[in-house]
């Protein structure tokens, strides 16, 4: 069955920007402002780049959960369209009924010779080492460059340096909670300027960070949300306040967890500052904007701050909280070097996380005033990060005005 040989492109910081990263690379495709294979930080800068984003999940008979984004996402977003059409790019979307149908439209794919991006549940493809969401899965872009019938494996192109394969049931049945969705796009004979697909990007940034989304709750979004995020923090009359919702140490443990985890490990690191300061950097080039590079540094000091967040929600003072950052950290970087081989390793690592928040549960590391100076510590660092992200936008709404 068709496996393409000569495909040869891995490693990605987001799953979107990382999978039209390696479908233009294999179709030969380089960027207009030069002459490059597109690197993954402008086509992330193009799709509308960063932004801030959160929300607590409650729902009868779990525990909640704290969800935050560091990239633009709102209800009218859709990066990968804002990709594809900012750039002037032909894609075929196919969406199959049933299994069988999804897997002949990859395989014909694959003997035309064209990878194809295939949504996936995340935690279905065993690799990540990832319990399944109760709420529903998490439907999220890989890059399928072979599919073998008679060694029962699925070739694939994801985040990790290396290439991953997983069975065909695996496969199948992580897209049938993903829809059977699959896009290949065809080599275009010429790429526009890049130039205003550059600042549609920027401005799409730019305006859900001052202004909020056109349609969603505008205190979620942006400036507004690392605000309202830090008085939840220490507002105990706020029934979503996080003295309230994440009472329970356990609760309060899982969300420190996935605080870290969505700054540091899920992603680019740093809330994705870093990478979109690369996209500036090359932007300003592209655009000869050389002010672009002053917001970029700007952009690179709050990267510092979104750090010194994540550390503060697991301080090393805590004998728990130390190994939880070192066991993401261990298993984000096992899952990029060595991926399928890792999966043993990272089980372990995912079960040690487990044990650790059963511990939590029934001996909180914490008293009732080290928990409170805690929130506290974190509120104050959101408001650093809300500082360095206000000079950072200001400076680059300035440019693109």
């Amino acid at each position: 069955m068709p496996i393409l040989k000569n495909y040869d492109y891995f490693f990605g910081a987001h799953c979107e920007t990382a999978s039209v990263r390696h479908l233009l690379a294999s179709l030969g495709v380089k960027s207009p402002h030069d002459h490059k294979p597109f690197s993954e930080a402008m086509l992330f800068g193009i799709g509308g780049g960063i932004s801030v984003l959160h929300f607590v999940f409650e729902y009868k008979g779990f525990p909640p959960h704290f969800y935050l984004g560091t990239r633009l996402a709102s209800p009218t977003d859709d990066l990968l369209k804002n990709i594809f059409a900012r750039l002037g790019l032909t894609m075929k979307n196919q969406q199959a009924a049933n299994p069988k149908q999804a897997a002949a439209q990859l395989v014909a794919a694959l003997e035309r010779g064209q990878p194809a991006m295939v949504w996936a549940d995340t935690a279905s493809l065993k690799y990540n080492a990832l319990e399944r969401n109760p709420f529903g899965g998490v439907a999220l872009p890989v890059v399928v460059f072979g599919y073998d019938e008679k060694a029962n494996a699925v070739h694939i192109a994801d985040r990790a340096r290396v290439p991953l394969k997983c069975t065909l049931k695996e496969f199948a049945d992580a897209r049938a909670r993903a829809k059977n969705r699959l896009l290949t796009l065809a080599a275009p004979k010429k790429l526009p300027n890049l130039n205003a697909a550059i600042l549609a990007g920027i401005r799409d940034s730019a305006a859900v960070m001052l202004r909020g989304p056109k349609r969603g709750p505008k205190p979620n979004f942006g400036l507004a949300a690392l605000a309202k995020w830090a008085d939840l923090l220490t507002n105990p009359k706020d029934k979503k306040g996080w003295a309230n919702v994440f009472a329970r140490a356990d609760y309060f443990y899982a969300a420190l967890q996935t605080t870290y985890a969505y700054i540091e490990t899920t992603g680019a690191g740093g809330a994705a500052r870093g990478l979109y300061a690369d996209f500036l950097d090359e932007a300003s080039d592209a655009l000869n904007k050389p002010k672009l590079k002053v917001a970029a540094a700007l952009y690179r000091n709050s990267a510092k701050q979104w750090r010194a967040l994540a550390h503060a929600a697991l301080p090393k003072s805590v004998a728990q909280f130390r190994e939880t950052r070192e066991l993401l950290e261990r298993k984000h970087d096992l899952f990029l070097r060595r991926g399928n081989a890792a999966l043993g390793e990272m089980q372990k690592i995912s079960a040690r996380m487990d044990a650790l928040r059963a511990e939590i549960k029934k001996e909180p590391p914490l008293s009732d005033t080290q928990l409170t100076d805690l929130r506290e510590n974190l509120r104050e660092h959101i408001l650093r990060v809300h500082a360095a992200e206000s000079d950072a936008v200001r400076a680059l709404n300035a440019v693109i005005k």
